[in-house]
């Protein structure tokens, strides 16, 4: 199972702010420059898209499920609240549960899975088959024979 996160969307570049002067105000684009490189580099995209290939090939399921406050929603009770995540440790003021708010979140995220399969997954449509090998069947400029003099 993989959230379903919006890549291009998160790496944006923030938008330039003016004072009422007409100055141009700090946006934070540097800090922003290095978060962005570090999500492009870690290739979230690719990685998704390699497993839904090789899920194909082997007749699996990939579920994407909704990203939406997987962080601040419980997995024990279901209440979500944006004061249950306290850095990197969730707890729930309703039902008290703790944990690492990435164990929780995980934990989230299959909760959702589950219910998807539950009330039915939509159906995936075909996708074209690529092909990552070269085809060496067919003549290409290097496999004509060359006459040398």
């Amino acid at each position: 199972m993989f959230e379903d996160l919006k890549v291009a969307n998160m790496v944006r570049a923030p938008k330039a702010r003016q004072d009422a002067a007409g100055r141009w105000l700090p946006n934070g684009r540097s800090q922003k420059a290095g978060l962005n490189k570090a999500i492009l580099q870690s290739t979230w995209g690719r990685t998704l898209d390699f497993t839904q290939y090789k899920a194909q090939r082997r007749n699996k399921l990939v579920l994407v499920v909704a990203p939406h406050h997987t962080s601040q929603e419980c997995s024990r009770c279901g209440r979500t609240r944006p004061e249950n995540r306290q850095g990197g440790r969730f707890l729930c003021d309703v039902c008290g549960f703790s944990a690492h708010a990435d164990t929780n979140a995980a934990c989230t995220i299959r909760r959702r899975g589950i219910k998807l399969l539950r009330d039915g997954v939509p159906e995936a449509k075909p996708r074209k088959r690529v092909s990552f090998r070269k085809n060496l069947n067919r003549a290409g400029p290097s496999d004509v024979p060359v006459e040398r003099v």
